[in-house]
């Protein structure tokens, strides 16, 4: 009996074995099932977004042109607004020279014809036994310049002969 007993241990062990043997197996064929799922799902995903990566890629390109071409842009206005403010104040420079300064001696021009004007009134109003007489020269003791006329110089009064200068406003 002793040997009946141990055969039947050696097979209740032997059938164990088997048992885990058997599962063991499906194991492993569910285990590469599912890496071959796995694998699949894989390649799908990825054949989708590779799609994706290229587009991506080709609009990082497109953008980095975008702006390259603005960048070049801003430097080319850049430039041209440079220019602008350089040739408005050349501009501004020769029309200082080409105009304000001929009005300006126009101007000094009109001041002196005006001083003339008034001088010669202020004689022709002044009585000719009053005007002082000086051994041959005129009533006017000074020599009157084109400088004391730009300068706004005009008569004190009617009777005076000297000339006073009048602050411009």
């Amino acid at each position: 009996m002793n040997s009946g007993w141990s055969d039947l241990f050696l097979g209740a062990i032997a059938a164990a074995t088997l048992v885990m043997a058997l599962i063991q197996v499906g194991a492993i064929i569910a285990a590469l099932r599912l890496a071959k799922q796995a694998q699949q799902a894989i390649q799908s995903v990825h054949q989708e977004v590779r799609p994706l990566i290229a587009r991506a890629q080709t609009l990082t390109e497109e953008a980095s042109r975008t702006v390259a071409l603005a960048t070049a842009q801003a430097q080319k206005v850049d430039r041209l607004i440079t220019d602008l403010s350089q040739r408005v104040d050349e501009t501004s420079i020769v029309l200082q020279e080409a105009i304000i300064t001929p009005a300006r001696e126009g101007l000094a021009i009109v001041a002196a014809i005006k001083a003339s004007l008034s001088a010669l009134r202020g004689l022709r109003d002044e009585p000719a036994e009053r005007a002082p007489r000086r051994r041959g020269r005129s009533s006017f003791h000074r020599v009157i310049t084109p400088r004391d006329f730009s300068r706004g110089f005009t008569r004190r009064s009617e009777r005076a002969t000297r000339w006073t200068h009048i602050p411009q406003k």
